[in-house]
């Protein structure tokens, strides 16, 4: 097996436990800035704490479109957010292209649910 492929084995919970505090001396105090160049500028563990949650949520939301579960009672909008976060702080330019081509948002608005609480 060459790398691409192992990388793209690995399940989706391992890329999230990577960003457990277990690993944010040994791994994120010097990776970080450099696998996420645009991640924000503060405190390491505030970064590494909100890209876990954003990980998690993101996780969630793949779960139960692969299990074929509803998904309406969710907050699409956060997770269309969460996932936009990640992507900018990899490569902002990759999101801009995200937003250009990404067609939820547009299909959420013109929803029959939309801004209901």
């Amino acid at each position: 097996m060459d790398t691409p492929e192992i990388i793209a084995s690995l399940r989706f919970a391992f890329w999230q436990q990577l960003f457990t505090r277990r690993f944010e001396g040994a791994v994120w105090a010097r990776g970080l800035m450099i696998a996420l160049p645009n991640a924000p500028r503060c405190a390491l563990s505030v970064v590494r704490t909100n890209i876990h949650a954003d990980l998690d949520r993101i996780r969630h939301l793949r779960n139960r479109i692969a299990h074929h579960e509803p998904i309406l009672e969710r907050d699409i909008g956060a997770d269309l957010a969460a996932i936009g976060r990640l992507i900018h702080a990899r490569c902002p330019h990759t999101l801009g292209w995200l937003q250009r081509h990404e067609r939820a948002t547009t299909v959420l608005a013109a929803s029959p649910l939309a801004g209901r609480p």
